[in-house]
């Protein structure tokens, strides 16, 4: 989440809007999560809060099935997801694999992805986070809502970009050690289930995912956003 400083706060007739010697800032600072911000500023003036994800405490309506395979849900978002060929790709080669695989194919239509082995379920939508406090691997499009749902579960992330704000925080994900990241234009589908086995079983990146877990709580998400705007109200 990020507040924005200068010019809009001076609308509302808040005037005393600056960053302090330490950086971090007085009312009117900018708001974001610091270890997933583009590197190369000092930040000054910025106050890091982390995501605010809401509350999907009521999301149901999925459960793993028996059997104790490993889930490895599969989402790769709505922006450009009209692409039927990484879906076709997993549901051709899962039949075969040790895992229990949960498509989220948006609008795509499941006709075109092919005929589904019993180990494979489709949806449209999933409830992501319930999916996630099971999930083994997550294969992403790298979008940042749902590729912060997937840090805040500590799964390890198979990044699937798509467009450019995707291969950013694809790059982001491999550069902190959160999984690995692969080129639609180019991977095979023994590719990804070569790099989905290779990060379930990393334990540098299981450590990687509780620090960056734990980084997110820290910074407090939206009561500290909360906090700091009444600061800049005051």
């Amino acid at each position: 989440m990020m507040l924005r400083s200068g010019s809009y706060l001076r609308k509302q007739g808040i005037r005393d809007v600056r960053a302090s010697s330490k950086g971090r800032p007085r009312p009117g600072g900018r708001s974001r999560s610091r270890e997933r911000s583009s590197p190369g500023g000092t930040f000054e003036g910025y106050r890091f809060v982390g995501p605010v994800l809401g509350d999907r405490s009521l999301d149901a309506g999925w459960a793993p099935p028996p059997g104790g395979r490993p889930v490895l849900l599969v989402s790769l978002g709505s922006a450009c997801n009209d692409r039927p060929d990484p879906y076709r790709a997993i549901v051709s080669t899962a039949g075969d694999r040790p895992w229990h695989v949960v498509l989220s194919i948006g609008d795509v239509d499941p006709a075109g992805i092919g005929a589904l082995p019993p180990n494979v379920e489709v949806y449209a939508q999933v409830p992501q986070p319930t999916v996630l406090r099971h999930a083994r691997v997550l294969v992403i499009h790298a979008g940042k809502g749902g590729t912060t749902e997937g840090l805040v579960a500590r799964v390890p992330l198979v990044a699937f970009p798509q467009m450019a704000e995707q291969r950013a925080n694809a790059d982001r994900i491999a550069g902190r050690g959160l999984g690995r990241v692969l080129d639609p234009a180019t991977v095979t589908a023994e590719q990804l289930w070569a790099a989905v086995e290779a990060v379930a079983d990393d334990p540098k990146v299981s450590v990687r995912l509780g620090w960056m877990a734990g980084e997110i709580a820290v910074a407090g998400g939206a009561h500290a956003a909360a906090d700091e705007i009444e600061a800049a109200l005051r």
